[in-house]
């Protein structure tokens, strides 16, 4: 399941090929931008996704169901602007040896999407935070078991935390029980050697 909004794809910096790559993604998503776009969103989606899976994600915007490799998107309803807490630890995560896990061991948790779809459509934030799921999960954070720590942190606020991609980062949903500047504060003194960011999902197209 991917998420809300319209974000233009940022750079990668540390190495010049894919920085490159980055700065062609960032441009189509410009495009898609534009009041009268040179290209339909359907031929936009299709040349990124040459770049990137994510890219056609990215000029379509709103929330959508991924398929094949993520580039076939299906429209979803827009969720409410929740509140995000994001946690980005200091650790490095190479997304090529998530992959190589993911292809080497098989998967003991499937993530029920179709769940996620459901619960997407019925906008309801325990059963959106129940449905969430990351294979990933179960194979990065044993080969890099500090994320685990950060994930204690965020339970122990009472939140649903969720690995995003192949890590490290880390997000969850926070409730209306919760303020979730005040439940930032407090992780930004306990977490250290992480950066604590927080958000709302954007709603809409």
């Amino acid at each position: 399941m991917q998420g809300q909004g319209r974000r233009p794809y940022p750079y990668h910096q540390e190495n010049p090929y894919r920085c490159r790559i980055g700065r062609w993604q960032y441009r189509l998503c410009r495009c898609s931008a534009r009041p009268e776009p040179a290209l339909a969103p359907g031929s936009l989606c299709h040349i990124g996704a040459r770049l990137g899976a994510d890219v056609p994600f990215c000029i379509r915007g709103g929330t959508a169901r991924g398929t094949g490799i993520g580039e076939i998107l299906k429209k979803l309803p827009s969720l409410p602007d929740w509140p995000v807490l994001i946690v980005h630890p200091h650790i490095a995560v190479h997304t090529g040896r998530a992959y190589s896990l993911f292809d080497s061991q098989p998967v003991r948790s499937p993530v029920d999407i179709n769940a996620q779809e459901e619960a997407v459509r019925a906008g309801l934030l325990e059963r959106v935070t129940s449905a969430l799921g990351n294979t990933f999960e179960e194979l990065v954070i044993p080969d890099v078991p500090e994320i685990s720590r950060f994930k204690q942190l965020l339970r122990k606020e009472g939140l649903k935390p969720l690995m995003s991609g192949s890590g490290p980062t880390l997000f969850a949903l926070v409730p209306p029980s919760l303020k979730h500047h005040e439940v930032a504060g407090r992780l930004r003194q306990l977490a250290g050697d992480a950066d604590i960011f927080t958000s709302t999902l954007v709603t809409g197209d």
